[in-house]
């Protein structure tokens, strides 16, 4: 009998999405499994959806986005949590409920709470909740960070106690909840007054980003920063280091130059691009390139929780790193020891210091690589996200092959 897991993604399949376009063509790709993922219609245009393959099938909701706002609105004198009313679909549940029914699963996994209430009817102890990060541990940092824009921390200050409220209601009853590093999950047991939280690690796809093999490690004089530009974590460091690039180009020299590489950069960092050796390229297909030809990704975070990607991709590719503390938070010890760590104020010494010595360029390096393919292989963590759906399986009663 085939291990049938039926996988709930509260969004778009989007290319931006790296747990679900990682993790399930690879279990469904393993011997006697069936994948169902049902997931909201849309996504990134041009971007390649989840591919055909034996054993995964997909099927795509259309969910409303005036509903849900009016939905939104309707809850909000309730104190729900907005991101989950939001996205609590009667049309994705009802999909979800139809899907159940009809491929009989072993174990149900939700990316995100918020796609949690699409599983009502389905017993607790059978479902996975994935959440990845802490968004009350976001908020908190919104809350705490000085210069944040008004409308972010009223959102945190709105959002962050009802969405704690809500992992207190849904975590002590799913059978399995999975957090991406150690400091997440501490966070999400305390709020989801749940002891055990599976950490299932963010990883990097080592077919895409590793490093060329046909030139040598880019120059380090020459920086890159990547990221979705609307968020406000990339934002607010984009706009710092755009700031700041004068002072660390004068340490460089005027070769050195500074890529901004990810999509919707905010029009005050286009007017960045063709001055002091600065560019902003929009959306870019891949990162690799952007990686292969910077010496150093720049990762100046103030607010970060889970695993920020914009600092394992570079380290996959063998490019140096030169990170904030709290950008490597998540990391474990090894792979905090393959990066750069200096605080906004150190930043530009810290570069310089980096560019003039090649022993620990090299040396970072390898510690990079050796950390991304013992730890971050979306092979390995696949391997570790099927044991956690077999065991809850298990517990839920459920016959297992």
């Amino acid at each position: 009998m085939a291990f049938r897991v039926l996988v709930i993604l509260p969004f778009p399949w989007s290319y931006s999405r790296p747990r679900s376009r990682n993790f399930w063509p690879r279990i469904a790709a393993q011997p006697d499994t069936e994948v169902t993922v049902i997931a909201h219609a849309g996504g990134d245009g041009d971007l390649p959806a989840l591919p055909v393959q034996a054993g995964l099938t997909t099927r795509f909701v259309e969910v409303g986005r005036l509903g849900a706002v009016v939905r939104t609105g309707l809850r909000f004198p309730t104190g729900q949590s907005l991101r989950l009313s939001y996205a609590d679909s009667p049309a994705l549940h009802r999909a979800v409920i139809d899907a159940y029914r009809e491929f009989r699963p072993h174990v149900v996994y939700v990316e995100r709470l918020r796609g949690f209430p699409a599983t009502r009817g389905i017993p607790a102890n059978e479902v996975v909740i994935d959440q990845t990060d802490s968004l009350p541990l976001f908020y908190q940092q919104v809350l705490d960070t000085p210069g944040v824009p008004f409308v972010q921390r009223l959102i945190a200050r709105v959002e962050g106690p009802r969405f704690a409220r809500a992992e207190g209601r849904a975590y002590p009853t799913a059978g399995a909840v999975i957090a991406c590093t150690p400091r997440d999950a501490e966070a999400m047991a305390r709020d989801g007054h749940r002891e055990a939280i599976d950490v299932i690690a963010n990883g990097v796809d080592l077919r895409e980003y590793y490093p060329a093999a046909d030139r040598p490690p880019g120059d380090p004089r020459h920086l890159v920063m990547t990221g979705n530009f609307r968020t406000l974590p990339n934002t607010d460091a984009a706009l710092w280091l755009a700031s700041e690039w004068p002072r660390i180009r004068e340490r460089l020299g005027a070769e050195a130059s500074l890529t901004f590489a990810g999509g919707n950069p905010p029009p005050a960092l286009q007017q960045a691009h063709g001055r002091d050796g600065v560019s902003v390229t929009g959306y870019v297909p891949t990162l690799r390139d952007a990686y292969w030809q910077a010496g150093i990704a720049a990762v100046p975070v103030r607010l970060a929780v889970g695993t920020q990607n914009k600092l394992i991709e570079p380290l996959a590719c063998g490019t140096l790193v030169v990170a904030t503390p709290e950008a490597v938070a998540g990391l474990p010890e090894d792979g905090r020891a393959a990066v750069t760590v200096a605080r906004r104020e150190e930043f530009a010494d810290a570069i310089a210091a980096l560019v003039a010595d090649p022993d620990r360029q090299a040396l970072l390096r390898q510690r990079a690589l050796d950390f991304v393919r013992t730890q971050l292989d979306w092979d390995i963590l696949a391997v570790k996200l099927r044991g956690v759906l077999e065991r809850v399986a298990e517990r839920a009663h459920t016959s297992v092959r």
